[in-house]
């Protein structure tokens, strides 16, 4: 899962994958925007075929979150 995690993230902020852990914090250090996040969200829905709410991606900073979150669907 976190390799197509890397994927999604690499494709849309333009970065290397292998920079992308777990611990990297998504708008701090890969510089997404809100706009980037939309695109991430619905990218990974498609990819893990999962629906998730606004409130449960509200507090998620880093890529292992995001990962946990979406962990939690499948």
């Amino acid at each position: 899962m976190l390799d197509v995690l890397r994927e999604v993230v690499a494709e849309i902020l333009a970065v290397e994958p292998d920079s992308i852990t777990e611990d990297s914090k998504i708008r701090e250090e890969l510089g997404a925007d809100s706009i980037d996040l939309v695109e991430i969200v619905y990218a990974l829905e498609d990819r893990f075929d999962v629906t998730l709410s606004e409130d449960g991606l509200r507090g998620v900073r880093t890529v292992g979150e995001a990962l946990d979150l979406f962990g939690e669907k499948q």
